[in-house]
């Protein structure tokens, strides 16, 4: 359930073209904390890296795949979710006729301002302006910067994700420190915008929604 959260809200920011994953940028959705060896000189040591559930898992063995959510300067764009702690049952609405489900997740974006068209001094107040607007679009009500947000995955039908914007880091290396393979140097100087939305998620699905959903290798 999780990756039909992300995918949601992943579909709600592509309607961005430097976000659109047509436009030479890596838009995932949910991503997990995969882990490699490596061998550095003569012994061997793990890191560990973001790959998205979205891709096929043979392409993990191709060459460069692995590290595929990396932001790097081929890139126009890199954004994914991240939700590493547990799904937890929320509620029930509407008597019992809907289930709810809450899970806190993180929105990475990281981008090559020069290629998305942004190039003054506040480009990444720009950024973070246009992601906030269209997750908040819809007017939530769960307080301040909250959202609704209709379920575009195609295993539900008439749900919604509630969500509420809870922090911004802009700028912050931190932002990748889940990862032991963190992107290269160069990718957090000038030109290049990255930031992290925290958020609180609440998806809504009716309970008969329930018998069409299949987790395919998700640990919800």
């Amino acid at each position: 359930m999780k990756s039909i959260i992300a995918t949601t809200i992943k579909d709600t920011i592509k309607t961005i073209d430097w976000l659109n994953p047509e436009n030479n940028t890596k838009a995932g959705g949910l991503v997990t904390k995969v882990s490699k060896q490596v061998k550095q000189g003569d012994v061997f040591t793990t890191i560990t890296f973001p790959i998205t559930s979205d891709v096929e898992g043979q392409k993990c063995y191709e060459k460069g795949n692995y590290f595929a959510m990396l932001p790097s300067s081929t890139y126009n764009s890199v954004s994914y979710l991240e939700a590493f702690a547990p799904l937890q049952f929320f509620g029930y609405e509407e008597g019992r006729k809907k289930l709810v489900y809450n899970c806190p997740m993180n929105l990475i974006i990281w981008a090559n301002m020069k290629q998305i068209g942004v190039t003054d001094y506040n480009a990444i107040d720009k950024v973070v302006y246009q992601i906030t607007k269209l997750l908040t679009a819809t007017a939530g009500h769960r307080g301040v910067d909250s959202g609704r947000l209709n379920i575009t995955d195609e295993r539900v039908t008439n749900g919604v994700i509630d969500l509420t914007i809870t922090n911004i880091d802009i700028q912050n290396a931190t932002i990748f420190s889940e990862y032991t393979r963190p992107p290269q140097v160069e990718a957090y100087t000038y030109p290049y915008l990255y930031t992290r939305f925290q958020m609180n998620t609440f998806l809504t699905v009716g309970r008969e929604c329930l018998d069409n959903i299949t987790i395919d290798g998700e640990i919800c």
